[in-house]
């Protein structure tokens, strides 16, 4: 029952292609972390602070990946850390690295408190209502909604195989 949750859906469409924007703008860091911050406040604030940070976890993996692999390729600035004569991590390597997370995690926490305080039905709406063929925009919605069902999907296949290989081992323990 948060403001979110209660707002038109072409509103909440226009904030969200607008935050999208903003996170692609030559921002500097403290003012992405600070537009971040206030993101991540505005979802706590709506969706409850576990929920708002749930798909943190969702693309954790990810987030790992971009910041073994940012650095290596970013040698400007001054170097950070050198192992064995190579040079691992630059300040500008940080930078990039950092500034990365940020716009994919804020990019990704805009969407999910979109679409968790907007019902498809008003979405489809949203969508026709910006003249977007209601063919097309059912194509929009499934695809998006699409998604976290993938991942419920892929947990449930994750906890099977945990529950497989903790019942073999009981039963090689057992025997």
């Amino acid at each position: 029952n948060s403001i979110f949750h209660k707002s038109d859906p072409r509103l909440k469409t226009i904030i969200l292609l607008s935050i999208v924007i903003i996170f692609f703008l030559p921002l500097s860091i403290t003012a992405m972390f600070i537009f971040f911050t206030g993101l991540l406040l505005i979802g706590m604030n709506s969706l409850g602070i576990l929920k708002a940070l749930q798909p943190v976890k969702m693309i954790f993996p990810i987030l790992i990946f971009v910041i073994i692999l940012t650095p290596p390729f970013y040698k400007g600035g001054e170097t950070i850390l050198i192992f064995k004569n190579i040079v691992i991590l630059t300040s500008d390597g940080l930078f990039q690295t950092l500034k990365l997370v940020l716009r994919f995690t804020g990019i990704t926490i805009s969407f999910y408190i979109f679409f968790s305080t907007t019902s498809i039905s008003n979405f489809i709406l949203a969508l026709e209502w910006f003249k977007l063929p209601y063919k097309a925009a059912l194509v929009i919605t499934i695809a998006l909604r699409y998604i976290p069902s993938m991942i419920i999907i892929y947990n449930n296949i994750q906890d099977a195989h945990r529950l497989r290989t903790r019942n073999n081992r009981n039963k090689y323990f057992w025997n």
